[in-house]
């Protein structure tokens, strides 16, 4: 016969077996069991999801106790920044003064030294 080939005994054996399976499914306490078995897996997963969940809140309130402390730090560092800066406007405005000063005692000290030239030629300081 030229078809279908025939099974063998093995193959028989998982057919008949599938098909004590199927009447054993049907049955209703297998049923229950089923739906039980499906509800504890949907709590399983729904438990995993609530830790991940959890999990992943206290990461965030751990980043964000990091971001205020950083935005103090900066603060703070902004406001030494700002103490810096007008110090060193400040120093620089007293070099300033001290500068025109200098400059203007130097100016006073060359007018107020005469010089007066003797018969050899030579410059003697007066006064």
């Amino acid at each position: 016969m030229v078809g279908r080939p025939k099974p063998s005994p093995k193959s028989r054996l998982s057919i008949s077996r599938l098909l004590e399976v199927e009447t054993v499914r049907s049955h209703p306490l297998i049923t229950a069991i089923d739906v039980i078995n499906q509800y504890i897996d949907q709590e399983e997963r729904q438990f995993i999801q609530n830790r991940k969940f959890d999990e992943l809140t206290k990461i965030i309130e751990q980043r964000d106790q990091e971001i205020e402390s950083l935005k103090q730090q900066l603060r703070t560092a902004k406001e030494a920044e700002f103490s810096l800066t007008e110090d060193y406007k400040t120093l620089l405005q007293i070099l300033e003064r001290a500068r025109a000063l200098g400059v203007l005692k130097a100016n006073e000290e060359d007018a107020k030294i005469a010089f007066k030239m003797d018969g050899n030629g030579n410059l003697e300081r007066i006064g």
